[in-house]
Order: structure tokens, then C-alpha cells, then sequence
């Protein structure tokens, strides 16, 4: 997946510089002909604000890494000399449904049915099923027949 979001970054760059210097064609053309010179200065802008854009989507991408990076940091700092070190750090992202599971489960021991889950948050019985499903994928928590339901269990601390 990153390949494929740095290979659109690219993409989208690439495209607005070429859209740039075709700008900067279109008015030194119109310079000639001043019938093209609104349109010139139109697609001048245009340019300009792709270009603008460009430049916040790569702050906010690298804003992103920084801050993951950090949270690296912090907890190896945290850990030091204890236990903790050999433990691998993933970092994983959730939704708000998915964060709100957790911390229901948090708060009830670590432990709930399904159906619990589902009348407290409130989702309906496809889109629990489905939070549940990823959450599983992602190792977090465990899911085991219980009567007509299923019992959730939290198998992973997650930070907030």
C-alpha cells in the first residue's frame, strides 16, 4: 500500500509540474495575442493552486511519519532496560468503531458477547460483525462461540 501511495504522490507531482511549465507557455504565448491573456492567466492559477495542494499533501504525509516515528521513540525511551525491549511495536490503525470496541472492552475487563458489543455502541449486527472481523485480522482481539453468540475477548493492549 505505501508503494502505491508514494507512486500517486509522484504521479501527482510529476502532472502539476508539467501543468506549471505549460502555464508558464500559455502566457508567455499570450504576451503575443491578447485574446488569450484571461485564459492564460486562468490556467496560470489553476496551476498554481495544483501546486499549492501538492505541497500541503507532502506536509501532511511527512507530518504523519514524524509523529509515528516519535511514538517509536517514546516507547522505546519507556521501555529502557526492562522487559518490554523484545517486544515488537506495530503500529496499527484503527477506526473510531474499532477504538471504540477496544475501549468498551477496556472498560468491562476485557471481555464481552457480541451482543453486548452491539447494544452498547449501538451498530448494527453487519457492521459489528465486520469491526469485529478486522479487529481480529489485526490480532487485537479473539473471538469464541458462546451460546447463541460470540464471546470477545482483548488479547492486545492498545495505546490511544
Amino acid at each position: 500500500m505505501g508503494v502505491k501511495k508514494n507512486t500517486s504522490h509522484l504521479l501527482f507531482a510529476f502532472v502539476a509540474i508539467i501543468l506549471f511549465l505549460f502555464a508558464i507557455t500559455f502566457w508567455w504565448l499570450s504576451l503575443a495575442n491578447e485574446n488569450l491573456q484571461i485564459w492564460s492567466i486562468i490556467f496560470f492559477f489553476f496551476t498554481v493552486l495544483l501546486m499549492f495542494s501538492l505541497i500541503i499533501i507532502f506536509l501532511f504525509d511527512v507530518q504523519k511519519r514524524i509523529e509515528k516515528l516519535e511514538l517509536i521513540y517514546r516507547i522505546k525511551d519507556i521501555e529502557g532496560d526492562s522487559p518490554l525491549k523484545n517486544i515488537d511495536i506495530k503500529i496499527v490503525s484503527l477506526s473510531n468503531w474499532e477504538k471504540r470496541i477496544i475501549n468498551l472492552l477496556k472498560e468491562k475487563g476485557g471481555e464481552l458477547t457480541q451482543s453486548e458489543l452491539k447494544s452498547q455502541t449501538g451498530l448494527s449486527r453487519s457492521n459489528m460483525s465486520k469491526n469485529i472481523n478486522s479487529l481480529q485480522q489485526k490480532n487485537i482481539i479473539r473471538k469464541e462461540p458462546f451460546k447463541r453468540t460470540n464471546r470477545i475477548i482483548l488479547i492486545k493492549n492498545i495505546l490511544d
